[in-house]
């Protein structure tokens, strides 16, 4: 007796159904100028000046992978360029579960520049914060993928 085998080639590939897990968002940096607001505070009080929801708004879109996805935001400062008093920070960093991600808010503190009628040596500043907004998808196969969008704050 011959034992026959019958080769099947390529007729099955390990996650071959709509290609690698990949992300991209519509939006992938934005601009805050709270100029005005920093300049109503008076030069002898502090104060904050704060965005509002939506200011910040992109939408992730997910291809491949296996076509069921999460969305996972998150928020990290890179940089802020306050001083003596002065400086950025996030307020709220709202629903980070959707894909659209427009509910971060931000807050810029301004130092009084006046103290009992003589100017703060040194003045507090305040010119520039920049955070990193970043969207992860997972797929339910449990693979990911990420992209970055850039938000900065503008205050002088």
């Amino acid at each position: 007796m011959v034992d026959m085998y019958i080769a099947l080639m390529g007729t099955c590939q390990q996650g071959s159904g709509g290609g690698a897990l990949s992300l991209s968002l519509n939006v992938t940096s934005t601009t805050i100028d709270l100029r005005s607001g920093i300049g109503g505070v008076p030069p002898d009080a502090s104060g904050n000046v704060d965005s509002s929801a939506g200011d910040a708004n992109s939408t992730a879109s997910a291809s491949g992978g296996d076509g069921s996805y999460s969305f996972a935001w998150t928020v990290t400062e890179t940089a802020d360029d306050g001083a003596n008093g002065s400086s950025c920070a996030v307020l709220s960093e709202g629903t980070k579960t959707n894909a659209q991600y427009n509910t971060a808010t931000f807050r810029v503190t301004v130092a009084a520049q006046i103290s009992g009628g003589a100017p703060v040596e040194p003045p507090p500043t305040f010119t520039t914060a920049t955070y990193r907004l970043r969207c992860t998808v997972t797929d339910g196969n449990g693979d990911t993928a990420t992209a970055d969008y850039t938000v900065t704050i503008q205050g002088a």
